[in-house]
């Protein structure tokens, strides 16, 4: 069967192909991209086609003269190198940290943002020497990244559509010259319209002054009759000018929406899952970033005696961090009776609650005084989760029996209950517990320590000793500065 491309449907991806007087369906399916940029309405083709009328196999016209317009079908710039360009510099910057550890700590930087930089600004009113070359270096990269995250959501977030015309469609010569050639024929038209109307009725005036002659024969009359004759031609001319031009203009924009329709949907798959991985990977930084940041912020902290005394003064209670402070700031406000600005507050304390909850295990000579040692704990701050153990060899007994590698963020191990099986015990736990990024705090309690004592501790990676008979008070500072 013979028949003839009617119209093109790019978004459905199909033809309605006319023939004795039938529509029938032809499937982008059943063409390879040689074929689709060679369709064009009008186009001759034989096939043969099911009950349902459609075409099940086909083979185009080669030999039917392609139309001029088709040459505006042609991409000058593939959908990749558009996309890739647009996002370019995220690129760059996301490639600077693609060796990052995915089990590094994180916290939500998009809700600790502002109070991060509350803290960071608060520390530094107390004690400007807090502020060292590292900490100042590290604000300025997580700024950096912070204004690179908003550019990238404001860059990325139009409606694909939207997005498709601005990253694609205005990179593509073809299709911009097509655009040019719309604008003109439309102006052409509009022109040609504007003096078809005054014309008609100039030729209709006329007529009537020329039906007042009665000598038809006179030099007078043929001359007017003349005159009348050229008006009618380029009347004529004239229409057929506007409608010749209305009929290009009808093609060129059928062409165009049949080139936005034909790829668009590869721009789709190109771009949205690249929008999804740029935002997981810049918000993966930041995450990270912002708990580097909370962590030297408090490193740098607790090792000034302004804030210590700024602590005591102010009567705050618990470790030295972001979260105390939160508490600090909303202990004296009624929940009830917040703004919700406030209340935006209180949920972020319950969010840095649930992420900077520390696992703390003891090991005592014996168990009233690692009672004490709990309960004393718990008032400084009851969101640590203490575990009591005997020994070295119930700790490891106890994390082989959960199915995940238990996270330890401190461990307050007496010497005496080791004795010299202290050091292997470490090493053990190096290999078997520990987590290279978030390594485990180790705290030496014993009676006396001697300078070849801490020299085999430190290079076991112990940096806090404790003498084990020290006061309550002497216990929680020493707990205040290691949590």
């Amino acid at each position: 069967m013979r028949g003839v491309i009617q119209t093109m449907n790019e978004a459905k991806r199909n033809a309605d192909v006319k023939a004795n007087g039938k529509l029938y369906l032809l499937s982008y399916d059943l063409l390879g991209q040689g074929d689709i940029d060679n369709l064009f309405e009008g186009l001759e083709l034989s096939f043969e086609a099911n009950k349902d009328n459609v075409i099940t196999s086909f083979s185009l016209n080669s030999k039917q003269e392609r139309p001029e317009y088709l040459k505006f079908l042609e991409i000058t710039k593939d959908v990749h190198a558009c996309v890739s360009d647009y996002f370019a510099p995220f690129e760059h910057l996301l490639a600077n940290y693609r060796n990052m550890a995915e089990d590094l700590p994180q916290e939500n930087f998009l809700r600790m943002r502002r109070f991060l930089m509350t803290a960071y600004n608060d520390i530094r009113d107390i004690d400007i020497h807090i502020i060292d070359k590292d900490l100042s270096s590290l604000k300025s990269e997580l700024d950096k990244l912070s204004r690179f995250y908003s550019e990238f959501k404001q860059q990325s977030g139009y409606t694909v559509r939207y997005a498709y015309e601005k990253i694609f469609l205005t990179q593509q010569q073809k299709y911009n010259q097509l655009n040019d050639t719309i604008t003109r024929t439309q102006h052409l038209i509009t022109r040609a319209a504007l003096q078809e109307k005054p014309l008609a009725l100039q030729i209709q005036s006329r007529e009537k002054e020329l039906a007042k002659y009665t000598d038809t024969s006179s030099k007078a009359y043929l001359l007017f009759e003349k005159n009348l004759k050229a008006m009618r031609k380029r009347y004529a001319d004239l229409v057929y000018f506007i409608g010749k031009k209305r009929g290009e203009l009808e093609k060129l924009l059928r062409i165009r929406v049949i080139f936005i329709e034909r790829y668009f949907p590869t721009f789709r798959v190109e771009y949205e899952p690249l929008v999804k991985d740029f935002h997981h990977k810049l918000l993966f930084i930041l995450n990270i970033k912002a708990a580097e940041f909370d962590h030297k912020l408090w490193t740098q902290a607790k090792q000034s005696r302004l804030v210590r005394n700024f602590f005591i003064k102010a009567g705050i209670n618990g470790t030295y961090s972001s979260k105390t402070l939160l508490k600090y700031y909303l202990r004296s406000i009624d929940k009830e009776k917040a703004k919700e600005e406030t209340l935006k507050l209180f949920s972020l304390l319950e969010y840095i609650e649930s992420i900077s909850t520390k696992n703390v295990v003891l090991i005592r000579r014996t168990f009233d005084i690692a009672t004490s040692n709990k309960e004393l704990l718990e008032r400084f701050d009851k969101e640590l989760k203490i575990k009591i153990v005997r020994d070295g060899e119930e700790l490891f007994r106890l994390s082989k029996a959960k199915k995940e590698k238990p996270r330890i963020d401190l461990v307050l191990a007496e010497f005496e209950v080791f004795g010299m099986q202290f050091f292997p015990f470490i090493e053990r736990f190096h290999k078997e517990l520990d987590n290279a990024n978030m390594p485990t705090i180790f705290c030496l309690l014993t009676r006396e320590i001697s300078p070849n004592l801490m020299a085999q501790a430190k290079n076991c990676g112990i940096t806090h000793f404790l003498n084990s008979t020290c006061t309550d008070e002497e216990f929680i500072d020493a707990m205040r500065e290691i949590l």
